[in-house]
């Protein structure tokens, strides 16, 4: 990480500040400070290290979509007097993989219950244990080819959990 000159002076006095008011962390804090003021350049890295790296807009917006699409489900299913063959179970947010999906897992954890967005789907744990973008994709498909996505009918949501 290449920082400059001004950079480093900024993050220094925050280090500084941090060190002030987090004393049980002010071990950390004056680590990363030190290495800014002295210029211990192999040492920059260190100072972003708990950052992830970034989720794609479109990746967002593919969490986004899901979770709406499953609020959809939810309120339809909810809406039905005749559920039919249509288990509550099939409906529900399942998460996503904690393993292969992480970056979408901690998404929708921040949207869910950072945000406050979509408490209806809110679960305490959001690790499905299993892949599941993929499928998600393939119900999103259905989903969007539905007329009134927000109303669906019996046979839709049927057609949307069939993938």
């Amino acid at each position: 990480m290449e920082l400059t000159l001004k950079e480093k002076v900024f993050l220094a006095n925050q280090f500084k500040i941090l060190e002030s008011l987090y004393p049980d962390e002010a071990y950390i804090y004056e680590r990363h400070r030190n290495a800014l003021e002295f210029g211990y350049t192999l040492q920059y890295d260190l100072i972003t290290e708990w950052f992830s790296e970034e989720l794609s807009e479109a990746a967002c917006q593919e969490v986004w979509d899901i979770l709406e699409m499953h609020r959809s489900l939810k309120f339809a299913f909810d809406r039905l007097e005749d559920k039919g063959e249509i288990a509550e179970e099939q409906i529900l947010f399942q998460g996503f993989d904690g393993n292969r999906e992480a970056k979408l897992m901690g998404y929708a954890d921040y949207i869910i219950n950072d945000l406050g967005r979509y408490s209806e789907l809110n679960r305490v744990d959001l690790n499905s244990h299993k892949p599941c973008v993929e499928r998600y994709r393939k119900m999103l498909a259905e989903w969007n080819q539905c007329k009134d996505k927000h109303f669906l009918k019996q046979d839709e949501i049927l057609r949307i959990i069939s993938v």
